[in-house]
């Protein structure tokens, strides 16, 4: 066969064996084009093929057949062309002629080079060097024309001439061209491997409480509820806020609750308490005890999440020895050569090594299911887990202790266990501090990061929460502070002064705790996204900008929607309106917004962050309406938020910001939001559009600035 291009056609020749096409000259008129390409559409109406055999010619997926795509039809798909408009019996072979007229044998073999340096770092394996060689001896550069695919799609992911670790264990990469595999590579990816380093997103954690979707730690305890007093009276604590004693006689006990928001959604099996002290313990709800297996010290019991949550009963207890340092120690183990693989048991664990958690659980802390569903974000702002709106911390001696018996109280997680989480995953951790909080506060937090972060990770340091925000606490304060100190008679500029002047003051605690460097952490400066002029006062204030490295914005889209003055318009839209209101409204008010503040940011010379973003499809502060309800928890299913999210972190980008920190990444929906980016903490990639999207934008957008 023989391809000629004469004026403005192409010709195709083909041999007079072809049973299929027994003429020996077959003329198709053709669009010559000026780049010399023929496209999908073209290379069809030549063949006459299925549509589905397109893309087996477009190697490279672009849309285009190019020359060397083109000849490749020929060395290598002879078999299929055969079917369209040749013969390959007899031993003849499918031969294509170039376009200098020159038969070019068929495709013998293809040679791939790989680079697979930067997989333990979170890095892309990339293809070095490809070629082609064909039975007559010629090679052809082809690294622009493969196609990458993977043993394990979960360990590795390949897209276009690169592919990115995902998890950790071995798959085998491989490439093909022609429909031909070429050299495979056995990629082993560490268990200490960090597969956030080129990611440009971040999250944000929830409130750690009871009914919180997520179950981030081993013994989850400490994701437990207040105590609930049955009987009546007060309760007798100790400093952690265990019952030391009980009025028995007037029938006084306690209670507690764990994932009661879950639907069942977290790992049935075996659970193991442990604690000290001597009483009375009972299990109700999805728990059930084993009196059989169990020892003074260790309560055995199963569970089942269909029955609901797990429910925890004392009855009694014995003062001077009363019941404490109690343990929830959840099911399964991990291995050492996946930490971020939950093992429900020792035969569940590839490659050996299982350590059950209730071995390992002071040291493991994280469940597995948690760390892996953060461990591609850059950075985690820990705004949820210090409980910083409306936090009524101010002194170092009331902050959250490791020792006490829950972290679900309004004083938050411990800092420990936020380093502890920044270090286990190696992300940037994004620490908030309370709007009451004393210098010596200031001091004492920032010497424990110094002292407990690891030294490659640089933390983000932002004062409070959304101090414009009138729903919170600190807002008010920040005003009152502002008009109490004079610096100005405007209750919002005052309030907008004295955050910025406080900000300065904990930055310059930082740098002094620091050695006088700010290298180890940024500087960020939060504003209002719907008020640039807010911002610019801000970061003007005293220079601010100065001794600054970030201004930060919140850039939600759709908040208006859940307005009471939009209720009428939003209960009457289908879906369909809803999504085309979003796309058409929603995001080009976002998008505006944030180009008014990457135009602050950089007149200033400033970096440009979003400290929280994402959808905003909730009633905050309305009645319910569950028409209105249904309605944004549809819309937060459909794969059509995805598409969204894709258009609007892309904006972002282009807008010139740089991290991005998506909120939430793990919650339930309800009426007051539907923030997560999952709804539980197995949830799969395919049913989570806005998880989907995220994950997608940072395998496909490594982190630019």
């Amino acid at each position: 066969m023989v391809s000629r291009a004469i004026g403005k056609y192409h010709f195709l020749m083909t041999s007079a064996r072809s049973r299929l096409l027994p003429w020996a000259l077959i003329l198709i008129a053709l669009p010559a084009q000026a780049d010399g390409l023929l496209n999908v559409t073209d290379l069809k109406a030549l063949l006459s093929a299925r549509s589905a055999d397109s893309a087996l010619f477009d190697i490279n997926g672009n849309g285009i057949i190019e020359q060397e795509e083109f000849l490749a039809l020929g060395r290598s798909y002879g078999a299929i062309a055969s079917g369209l408009i040749g013969d390959t019996d007899a031993g003849s072979g499918f031969y294509f002629a170039s376009l200098d007229d020159t038969l070019i044998a068929p495709l013998a073999t293809i040679t791939v080079t790989w680079d697979t340096s930067a997989v333990a770092s979170g890095g892309l394996i990339t293809v070095t060097q490809a070629y082609a060689t064909y039975t007559n001896g010629d090679t052809l550069d082809i690294r622009n024309y493969l196609r990458l695919g993977a043993s394990d799609t979960t360990l590795l992911q390949p897209s276009g001439k690169t592919a990115r670790s995902t998890g950790v264990g071995s798959a085998q990469l491989y490439a093909t061209f022609g429909g031909i595999s070429g050299s495979t590579t056995t990629v082993t990816v560490p268990p200490a491997a960090r597969f956030n380093l080129n990611s440009p997103l971040g999250s944000n954690l929830i409130d750690l409480t009871y009914y919180t979707t997520d179950y981030p730690f081993v013994d989850c305890f400490k994701a437990s509820s207040a105590w609930d007093i049955v009987g009546g009276g007060t309760l007798d604590l100790d400093a952690d806020g265990w019952v030391r004693s009980l009025d028995v006689g007037a029938g006084q006990g306690v209670r507690t609750r764990i994932f009661a928001s879950l639907a069942g959604n977290y790992p049935a099996g075996r659970y193991i308490m442990l604690y000290e002290g001597t009483g009375t313990i009972g299990y109700a709800g999805s728990a059930q005890y084993r009196p059989a297996l169990s020892s003074p010290g260790r309560d055995v019991i199963d569970v089942d999440p269909a029955l609901g949550d797990i429910t925890i009963n004392i009855t009694a207890t014995t003062p001077g020895n009363y019941l404490r340092n109690m343990r929830l120690i959840m099911p399964g183990g991990v291995s050492p050569n996946d930490p971020y693989r939950w093992c429900a048991s020792e035969t569940d664990c590839p490659g050996g090594g299982y350590v059950a958690f209730e071995t390992n659980y002071a040291t493991q802390i994280f469940h597995p299911h948690f760390l892996d569903r953060l461990k591609t974000y850059r950075a985690i702002r820990l705004i949820g887990w210090a409980r910083i709106s409306g936090s009524p911390v101010s002194s170092w001696n009331e902050r959250p202790r490791i020792s006490n018996a829950r972290w679900t109280t309004e004083t938050g997680v411990p800092l420990e266990i936020m380093c502890s989480l920044a270090n286990r995953i190696q992300a940037d951790p994004w620490f908030v501090i309370p709007h009451l909080a004393t210098d010596d506060f200031v001091t004492q937090y920032a010497s424990l990061v110094r002292d407990s972060l690891a030294k490659n990770l640089r933390s983000y340091v932002e004062h409070s929460n959304e101090v414009w925000n009138p729903i919170f606490a600190q807002n008010a304060y920040i005003q009152s502070r502002g008009l109490a100190l004079g610096l100005s008679a405007d209750t919002t500029i005052a309030g907008r002064y004295y955050h910025a002047r406080r900000s300065g003051e904990i930055f310059n605690i930082w740098k002094s705790v620091h050695g006088g460097s700010t290298d180890s952490f940024y500087r960020v400066i939060a504003a209002q996204a719907a008020s640039a002029t807010g911002a610019q006062q801000i970061l003007d204030f005293e220079n601010t900008y100065l001794n600054a490295d970030l201004l930060a914005i919140g850039p939600y889209f759709g908040v208006y929607l859940g307005s009471a003055n939009e209720e009428t318009r939003v209960q009457a839209m289908t879906l369909n309106q809803l999504f085309t209101e979003l796309e058409d409204t929603a995001l080009p008010g976002a998008r505006t917004q944030m180009q008014a503040h990457a135009a602050v940011a950089a007149s200033h010379n400033l970096g440009l962050a979003a400290y929280e973003g994402g959808q905003h499809l909730a009633r905050q502060g309305l009645p319910a309406n569950d028409t209105i309800n249904a309605l944004f928890e549809a819309a937060n299913r459909d794969a059509r938020m995805g598409t969204l999210y894709t258009t609007y972190l892309n904006d972002w980008r282009t807008a010139g910001g740089r991290l991005f920190n998506h909120f939430v990444n793990c919650n339930v929906f309800n009426p007051v939001g539907r923030w997560g980016a999952l709804e539980y903490p197995t949830q799969p990639r395919s049913a989570a559009p806005k998880f989907d999207a995220l994950q997608k934008f940072i395998e496909f957008n490594p982190k630019w600035w």
